[in-house]
């Protein structure tokens, strides 16, 4: 049961990762305080797609768990998790360089590359 329950919450941030991307606004605030708690863009963007990379792994290993992940789809969600990984990786790297457009444009190819591991893994797997 907990299992169940653990895969299902992964699955629904899997679902709802892409939504959250699209929702990034900034908050009100100024100067150093404001700059601490209001995230521009980009970082919600990777705390997102960095939520999103754990929550797949989650789902990922409930539903190899429960067998209902195996065989060329097992490939196929790995070879997605490792274009996932790659991304995040990338997004660090921008992030770290001060490169807004590269962290948004590497957290939008990591959650796509996600999304397709939460298709696949999602509910009804098999």
């Amino acid at each position: 049961m907990k299992r169940l329950f653990s895969m299902a919450a992964a699955a629904c941030l899997l679902l709802l990762a892409p939504l959250t991307l699209t929702a990034c606004e900034s908050l009100p605030g100024s100067g150093a305080v404001g700059a601490a708690i209001n995230p521009t863009a980009d970082e919600k963007a990777l705390f997102v797609a960095e939520a999103t990379f754990r929550g797949a792994l989650v789902a990922v290993e409930a539903a190899v768990d429960s067998g209902k992940l195996k065989g060329e789809n097992a490939a196929t969600v790995r070879r997605y998790l490792a274009q996932a990984r790659t991304a995040l990786q990338l997004a660090r790297t921008a992030y770290a360089a001060g490169d807004a457009a590269g962290v948004l444009r590497q957290t939008r190819s990591a959650t796509s590359a996600l999304g397709e591991v939460g298709r696949i893994v999602g509910p009804g797997t098999g």
